[in-house]
This record gives C-alpha cells, sequence and structure tokens, in this order.
C-alpha cells in the first residue's frame, strides 16, 4: 500500500526532533541555584521589608550606645546566674541599678526583633501581618507582660519578705538581657552557618527556658533566705509564673 507507507513517512520526518530542540527553552537550576527551603522564605521577607529594617538599625544603635553599660555590668549579669549575691550587689548600687534599668529597655526592641525573625512568639492574628507588624504585636505582648509584672511587684509585695522581695523582683531584668545577648549571638552565629530556622528557633527556646529556670531558682534562694520557703513559693510563683503563663494562654487562644 506504496499510498498508505509514504504518508507515514511524511508525519515521522515532519514531528520528531532532537531532545535538545524539544528543551531548547527550559534552564535545569544548578543546585547552588536552587530555591530555599521553604521555613526559610519568611527570613527572606523578614530582612527585605524596609520598615522591619529600620527598625533592626534602630535597635542596633541603641544596643551600641548601651555597649558600654553592658560590659560594665556583665559581671553582675552573667555572675547572678551562679550566685544571688551578685543580683544583691546589683542592686546595691543606684548607678549599676540605673544603667541596668537603661539597659532592659534597650532590650526589649531586639527581643521584640528576634522573636519576630523566628516566630518565637504565634498569634493567629499575626497571619498575613507583614514582619514590620509582628515585629510591633511582640514588643507590645512583652510590654504587657512586663506592665503586668510590675503591677504584682508594686500592688501585692509582702511585708514580711521585703529585703528579699526588692532583690528578686529585679533579677528578671537582669535574665531578660542576659536572654537578649545569648539570642543575638545565636542568631548571628546561626546566620553565617547557614542554619535552618526550626534548628535556630528550637535552640533560642532551650535558652530562654534553661535561663528562666535558673532565674526562677536564684530567686527562690534569695526568698527563702530567711527560712521561709513556703512564702517564698508562693510569692515567686505570683510574681514570676504568672506573667509567663498570661504570655503562654494568649498564644494558645489568640
Amino acid at each position: 500500500m506504496p499510498g498508505i507507507v509514504s504518508d507515514i513517512t511524511g508525519v515521522d520526518t515532519a514531528g520528531i526532533r532532537s531532545a535538545s530542540e524539544a528543551f531548547r527553552g527550559g534552564v535545569v537550576p544548578a543546585p547552588s541555584e536552587a530555591l530555599p527551603a521553604p521555613e526559610n522564605l519568611y527570613g527572606e521577607q523578614w530582612a527585605a521589608d524596609s520598615i522591619n529594617g529600620a527598625l533592626v538599625v534602630a535597635a542596633v544603635i541603641f544596643v551600641i550606645i548601651c555597649l558600654p553599660r553592658l560590659m560594665e555590668l556583665a559581671k553582675y549579669l552573667f555572675g547572678g546566674l551562679l550566685r544571688w549575691k551578685e543580683t544583691a550587689n546589683l542592686f546595691a548600687s543606684v548607678r549599676l541599678s540605673r544603667d541596668r534599668n537603661i539597659l532592659f529597655n534597650a532590650c526589649l526592641m531586639p527581643l521584640a526583633l528576634l522573636s519576630s525573625r523566628y516566630g518565637l512568639y504565634r498569634l493567629d492574628l499575626m497571619e498575613g501581618m507583614a514582619p514590620w507588624q509582628v515585629s510591633l504585636v511582640t514588643l507590645g505582648a512583652l510590654l504587657l507582660a512586663f506592665g503586668f509584672r510590675w503591677v504584682l511587684v508594686n500592688y501585692f509585695s509582702p511585708r514580711t519578705l521585703s529585703d528579699q522581695w526588692k532583690v528578686s523582683r529585679t533579677n528578671i531584668y537582669n535574665g531578660t538581657i542576659v536572654a537578649t545577648v545569648l539570642g543575638l549571638l545565636t542568631a548571628g552565629i546561626a546566620t553565617v552557618a547557614g542554619a535552618p530556622d526550626s534548628s535556630v528557633r528550637s535552640v533560642l527556646y532551650h535558652e530562654s527556658t534553661i535561663l528562666f529556670v535558673v532565674i526562677l531558682y536564684r530567686n527562690f534562694e534569695i526568698l527563702s533566705w530567711k527560712g521561709q520557703r513556703f512564702k517564698a513559693f508562693l510569692y515567686l510563683c505570683a510574681l514570676e509564673l504568672i506573667p509567663v503563663i498570661l504570655l503562654v494562654i494568649s498564644g494558645i487562644l489568640f
């Protein structure tokens, strides 16, 4: 059947092309050009946000201004994790206590930015927000938590533990400064090493948990200095645990 054979041959010669011609417009990405992991996409969005960048610059400026205070207070801040008397010595100095309070206030924005970057504190209402909005909401949550704690400290202070209470109530400020310093160091090392966000988040959670437990134990030592361990435990729960529990509950409910 010559007619059919000639038709089939015509189709083959017109339709068959080489593989290089078929994929002429495609480019296979090299391994180094692969897309970033999904968990790190938010990190790129966070870094590219211009308003968030302005907040980072402002936070860095505050930290640089307060760096001399940090160097002077480091002995008391980190020493207080090992011995509660370092906290008492810091409290006894009016000048050092004032510098510590300034340093604590300067650490709130970097701490909020760190939490925003790695999702340490997440609320449902943050979904769809720009990174700078997440940072400000996190900062607001920190201010509310510390503000509520301030109310507890000033309006429910015990009468029988006045001296120890005054020392212990400042220890959380010391711990916050230490947590911010360690968190920033961890984030910096992780960025250079290219560690995934999930690993960095896990390390930051463990760091903050260990620091909080240490602060609780040192405060218990301070409050039970004169043998009033039961009262120390009750006041410790009211002073330190309630604000943290409220933060956790807010993350679950909202």
